[in-house]
């Protein structure tokens, strides 16, 4: 039996889209590692034939039509966050027209499945974990069983070292990516949950995983992923997107074990962390493995603001955790939050002093979605305080692009008025960060160099004087022009 999977993440980056905006622009390269994984485990049963089909690597619908025609497939099976919702839809729709059976499963279809079921365009909608939940799917279409309209699993995964890996299942179209100047990147997914309870978030990792629990892969067995990635794409930088890689320490104590005893050339990690997760003993294991740089959700300077986010992540917490991070030399990377309902001038000014305060490398200014699924849109949709023309609306970027976000009780003239302040801070982060580049590139230059054997070079003034020019200008190149 053959299945075509289809990652349908194209709203606001649109058709075509596929790594054309750079590293700069998640939506636009990041490979769908959930799919991957079921694509992984239907290999893996070794009686399905299964290909993948990415809309982003796509013109428009009639090439998608031209896919789908050609591919022959039984099965087509969907996945998108909540912007691509109408993509996603589009595919369902098509596939159904074609008489194949559908099948769609996410976040997204997690949180709203009667939003999905309510369309006709699936034969089953899927909330919860998918790997098991494809191959009890599969059984049943083998058998010529009708499908639940609304497919809910409780057979979630408790050993997440049986899965293997996604990379394994990667189809040529992500074989050749390369995203910066630094080599081939790659992700990797260690754990599944979160110890936070924010409400931009929680519950929908519940609603997902069935589980308050956190769910580890074990430390050798995400080596050997990384292993894998190193020998057969030759991955130069890993980013880990566990939504809190740092919060067990003596998994970390383990992992770092397993890194230096596999004798694997270390490539450059980056991690997402939780400033209640983080001390100096975490930053000595992390610089042992390889990690380069930190992502913090700090989301505000303001104490009122995080008390509303149930951050569980004190101010003081916030700055000593940024404090160790630049004391280890971590590049420091800050995602903060605005929009948010009953935020005023006072909240704005204090998240910038902060951020003056930490001195970040990078700083995200993001604009709050209320996303189907978090504790946000419980609260606020049923008093009727979310208003879109379309789930594209639910897209951060769409709120740049219009000027106004899906909640009706946030200020976003305010909003808007401190987007300059913030991103110019952004703009001196990156120019901060050119000039490292640049000071690393001269050092290396200057380490092939013995200058004092320049200066022994009396019977080659021009070629003495020529290096002593080069010499001037690299420093001249990187004075500290940001002040």
């Amino acid at each position: 039996m053959k299945i075509t999977l289809v990652y349908a993440g194209v709203a606001r980056v649109g058709w075509d889209s596929f790594n054309k905006f750079g590293v700069g622009d998640d939506d636009c390269w990041a490979i769908p590692t959930g799919l991957m994984y079921l694509k992984a485990v239907l290999q893996q049963q070794g009686k399905y034939d299964v290909d993948m089909i990415d809309l982003r690597m796509l013109s428009g619908e009639e090439e998608l039509r031209e896919k789908l025609r050609r591919g022959g497939s039984d099965v087509v099976g969907v996945s998108f966050l909540t912007p691509s919702r109408d993509f996603g839809v589009l595919v369902g729709r098509i596939a159904k027209e074609m008489g194949k059976t559908t099948l769609v499963g996410g976040v997204h279809a997690s949180a709203l499945p009667e939003d999905l079921a309510s369309t006709g365009y699936f034969d089953a909608v899927v909330v919860g974990e998918g790997e098991n939940a494809i191959l009890e799917i599969m059984g049943l279409i083998e058998k010529g069983e009708k499908l639940p309209t609304i497919y809910h699993t409780d057979n979630f995964i408790e050993d997440l070292d049986q899965l293997p890996f996604p990379a394994t299942a990667y189809p040529p179209i992500y074989d050749t990516h390369a995203f910066d100047e630094n080599g081939r990147m790659a992700g990797i997914v260690g754990s599944r949950g979160c110890p936070g309870r924010c409400k931009y978030c929680w519950p929908s990792q519940f609603i997902m995983y069935g589980t308050k629990k956190i769910r580890l892969r074990s430390p050798e067995n995400v080596v050997a992923e990384m292993m894998f990635f190193k020998h057969n794409y030759d991955i130069r930088r890993i980013i880990f997107y566990d939504d809190t890689f740092t919060w067990n320490k003596a998994w970390l104590r383990k992992f770092r074990d397993y890194v230096i005893g596999s004798h694997i050339p270390i490539p450059s990690l980056a991690v997402n962390a939780r400033a209640n997760c983080f001390d100096e003993e975490i930053a000595g294991l992390l610089k042992e493995i390889g990690c380069i740089g930190l992502w913090f959700g700090f989301e505000s300077g303001s104490p009122r603001i995080l008390q509303i986010l149930k951050k569980q992540c004190t101010l003081e917490q916030n700055i000593k955790a940024a404090k160790i991070c630049k004391e280890y030399g971590f590049d420091l990377n800050a995602n903060m939050l605005v929009g948010i309902p009953s935020e005023t001038e006072e909240d704005y000014i204090l998240s910038y002093k902060f951020l003056e305060q930490i001195e970040p490398l990078n700083v995200r200014y993001n604009v709050l979605s209320p996303y189907p699924g978090s504790t946000f849109y419980e609260e606020l949709a049923p008093m009727g305080l979310i208003e879109y023309s379309s789930f594209e609306d639910f897209d951060m970027g769409v709120t740049y692009k219009k000027g106004k976000g899906i909640i009706k009780n946030v200020d976003y003239e305010l909003v808007k008025k401190w987007i300059k302040p913030f991103r110019s801070f952004m703009v001196e982060a990156h120019l901060q960060r050119r000039v490292q580049e640049l000071e690393h590139r001269v050092n290396i230059f200057n380490s092939f160099v013995d200058w004092k054997w320049v200066e022994r070079i009396d019977r080659k003034p021009r070629l003495k004087k020529l290096l002593q020019n080069m010499l001037q200008w690299s420093k001249w190149m990187v004075k500290p022009i940001l002040r």
